[in-house]
């Protein structure tokens, strides 16, 4: 029996539905046997009853078996990797299997997404993987040329976002966590510099103060955007600027070294935390 181009086999999906989402369906090959005269496909009891035949033709969706099981491939670290990567950056053998074992759940072949990260630094760092602006950023400044995150730039990027290891930073402004104040303020600085201009504009500043989920209510986001605003609000009466005017990093430096508050919120990374009562204590 001859079928026409809208009377294709139907794919059927081997996956429950929600395995996977996927914008097309994912289906196993559906073999069609085309008709040598005429071109046109047949249907499969026509190549059991011998019609001529020229080829066969395998129809995938966007999204085929061959692709999906190329994503599972995980690649694992050796455990003489996981130690040689604990000596790099300081932190405990048993911290770097902490991380590598959830690492690994949310892997997709050799790294994670920017979900994925989000998770981690929900996780480790306290960072809300809610934020969608930060994740994105934080993601898009550490790829480094790379298709996904690897193990070790998620370390390293956890290695940044805890700071020097002991006790985190406190209310005091010590000589000990000055360093750390200032690598936030590099990294909010980087952040919010979504077009790399060396200077931040209060468009950029208000995409950083932009709730995006705003379906729901989020108490904990909506405190922590206000302090920001508040200590934008700080920054340019400390620099005697107008909003319209651009602030270099430079002057961001010298904002914060000039207001014990202002060096608080960054020094605690109160810009990107999760939940401000556990961070300020």
């Amino acid at each position: 029996m001859r079928i026409s181009n809208w009377q294709l086999p139907k794919l059927h999906s081997r996956h429950k539905p929600g395995f996977l989402t996927f914008p097309h369906r994912h289906s196993r090959a559906c073999r069609l046997t085309i008709d040598q005269q005429t071109g046109n496909p047949l249907a499969l009891k026509s190549q059991r009853a011998g019609r001529t035949i020229n080829r066969n033709t395998v129809l995938y969706t966007e999204n085929p078996p061959s692709e999906l099981a190329a994503k599972r491939i995980v690649e694992k670290m050796s455990p003489q990797a996981l130690i040689r990567l604990a000596e790099a950056t300081g932190f405990a053998p048993e911290d770097i299997i902490k991380y590598n074992r959830l690492f690994r759940r949310l892997q997709q072949g050799r790294g994670i997404d920017q979900h994925g990260l989000a998770k981690m630094l929900g996780h480790f760092c306290k960072i809300d993987p809610t934020d969608e602006f930060v994740s994105q950023r934080l993601y898009e400044l550490n790829l480094k040329g790379q298709p996904m995150m690897r193990f070790e730039q998620v370390v390293q990027l956890i290695k940044r976002l805890k700071g020097p290891p002991g006790k985190p930073p406190g209310r005091e402004i010590t000589g000990e966590n000055i360093p750390y104040t200032m690598q936030n303020v590099d990294l909010f600085f980087d952040i919010v510099d979504t077009n790399q201009s060396g200077q931040l504009s209060m468009r950029e500043l208000q995409e950083m103060l932009t709730i995006r989920n705003s379906d729901r209510l989020d108490f904990a986001k909506e405190r922590r955007k206000a302090l920001l605003a508040n200590v934008i609000r700080d920054v340019y009466q400390i620099l005697e600027k107008d909003p319209e005017e651009y602030i270099s990093r430079d002057e961001l430096v010298n904002a914060v070294g000039s207001s014990d508050s202002v060096r608080r919120f960054f020094c605690k990374g109160l810009f990107m935390a999760a939940n401000l009562e556990q961070t300020a204590t």
